[in-house]
């Protein structure tokens, strides 16, 4: 069994051996990188779930599905871009372009300047 271990091995033998570990990982990297950019990353759409009373999306009107495809005349293709837009508003009123069912609506919202307390866990 000495004659299979890893001291036994030349050493040729063993600079693979410790070679092939990194090795395997710099192409298991590359293989998930590739998939990731062919297939993409999943994002969240600019579509709205939940409308609360006493919100600015209920007085504006928005509905549960609406998807808000502009905002001030800028598209919007992810939540993210209409977080930012809303987040740079500084609460000044902002008119969104809603898709609801097919059809284009002009809706005008003023964002809610709102603060959360910050829970410490201990």
């Amino acid at each position: 069994m000495k004659a299979k271990s890893f001291l036994a091995q030349s050493v040729r033998k063993r600079l693979w051996i410790v070679f092939a570990g990194p090795f395997s990982n710099f192409l298991f990297a590359v293989v998930a990188f590739t998939a990731v950019f062919m297939v993409g990353m999943p994002t969240l759409l600019p579509e709205v779930g939940e409308v609360k009373p006493d919100y600015p999306a209920y007085q504006a009107g928005l509905k549960p599905g609406d998807r808000i495809v502009e905002v001030n005349g800028t598209a919007v293709k992810r939540w993210d871009d209409l977080a930012q837009r809303i987040h740079e508003s500084g609460g000044r009123p902002l008119l969104f372009k809603v898709d609801r069912e097919k059809e284009i609506l002009s809706v005008s919202v003023i964002p809610q300047v709102t603060t959360q307390k910050k829970s410490l866990r201990g």
